[in-house]
């Protein structure tokens, strides 16, 4: 494509050159500064603790309680408030969460990493399922025993079925040819990744406990295809004047891109509700702005700018879908993706393209409530305003003067 710069093609190349597999786990607390009380949030850093999303706040809260930091939910509640409880980007430390997800000191988490490069890796929480979840902001007493199992039990019987590293690519590919876009909709990519489990792992209670709690959870691959995505994108990181995209996120009060040429600068505006049909007994302000490390599956070219893989999906966002959708992906993707099993993924967002465009990626995200009680309360499109684009790219332009 014409916008491509030398260092474009640089950066791309790399990306191309990436191939991500899940190849252990490990512990929040191996991520966090060990010094002080830290949770880590999806999108850019918070303004201030009064600005903090209600979504995130109450994650943070029972993160607190399940650490054994706080006595109650007002005692987290006020550490948040005084800073003894702090919250920073999880992308910022090479880790992604889902929606209102925070990762704590016990958070198990899954390594995404190129088995030939194993210095470069991305992290994740395990996905907590269609039930009670951190995710989606709520406070239900059920996760209190829930997250211990998790990161416990079913964190060690994913451990063991990683003794040989795990490639994403191969589940992305087959479950895009089955229907999914794989941030919306992961059933087919949840089903193929539970097959390659049960092979590896041998039977006992706990396996038929993990393998049964994967099964009833169609969005568990959701997490690694996260981590996967932000490992392709962050490989381009770091090469001057690029102006690839190279992470992406909200936190329900800001959403934020960072650039290749500027890794670790996040470039930010006001988070504006993704375009969402709302349940009868939802006002228009009870949706949170957009939230959630999950854009970077889009960003990278899958969710919202793979939907012509996804026609159960598309049926779905039909009302919200702007005018010339299809076309987004031409517009803006300047690469394929290696070929696997006969899928050409497209990918390759710049700050470049959008701005001479006047086009931004399709972002499919979770609406969630934003007063942090409900959950998630209904599925959009977000489009990041041409301005996010415009001002990173002349800030990089800025930086190199």
């Amino acid at each position: 494509m014409d916008h491509l710069t030398d260092a474009d093609r640089r950066a791309l190349e790399r990306l191309q050159q990436t191939q991500p597999a899940i190849t252990g786990l490990c512990r929040g607390r191996d991520i966090l500064p060990g010094d002080r009380r830290c949770l880590l949030h999806a999108g850019p850093t918070f303004d201030s603790s009064d600005g903090v999303s209600e979504p995130v706040r109450s994650s943070a809260v029972m993160a607190a309680l399940v650490e054994g930091w706080a006595a109650d939910e007002a005692d987290a509640e006020q550490q948040l408030a005084d800073g003894t409880i702090t919250l920073e980007p999880a992308q910022d430390h090479d880790a992604v969460v889902p929606l209102a997800g925070v990762i704590a000191p016990s958070t198990a988490l899954l390594i995404v990493a190129d088995p030939q490069r194993p210095q470069a890796r991305c992290l994740t929480p395990i996905n907590e399922g269609t039930g009670p979840a951190l995710r989606l902001g709520h406070r239900e007493p059920e996760l209190l025993q829930l997250l211990p199992w998790i990161n416990g039990e079913l964190a060690e019987t994913l451990d063991r079925a990683l003794a040989e590293p795990l490639p994403t690519m191969p589940i992305i590919a087959r479950a895009l040819q089955q229907g999914d876009d794989c941030h919306g909709r992961t059933i087919a990519a949840t089903s193929l990744l539970h097959a390659e489990l049960a092979r590896r792992l041998s039977s006992g209670a706990a396996t038929e406990r993990a393998l049964a709690f994967i099964a009833a959870a169609p969005p568990f691959f959701l997490n690694p295809c996260m981590a996967s995505s932000r490992l392709l994108l962050q490989a381009a990181a770091g090469v001057a004047e690029s102006t690839v995209v190279t992470a992406a996120g909200g936190n329900g009060s800001r959403f934020g891109i960072q650039l290749a040429g500027r890794p670790g600068h996040w470039i930010t505006v006001a988070a504006t509700p993704p375009r969402a049909v709302l349940p009868e007994d939802c006002a228009e302000d009870d949706a949170c702005g957009a939230i959630g490390d999950s854009a970077v599956v889009d960003v990278l070219g899958l969710g919202g700018m793979a939907l012509r893989f996804a026609p159960k999906q598309v049926e779905q966002l039909q009302a919200v879908l702007p005018e010339g959708w299809p076309t987004r992906p031409d517009e803006l993707l300047a690469i394929e993706l290696p070929e696997e099993d006969g899928v050409m993924i497209r990918t390759g967002l710049t700050g470049a393209a959008c701005v001479q465009s006047g086009r931004t990626p399709l972002i499919t995200l979770g609406v969630l409530d934003r007063h942090g009680r409900r959950g998630r309360i209904a599925g959009g499109v977000y489009e990041p305003p041409v301005s996010l684009f415009r001002d990173a790219v002349v800030a990089l332009e800025d930086a190199r003067s």
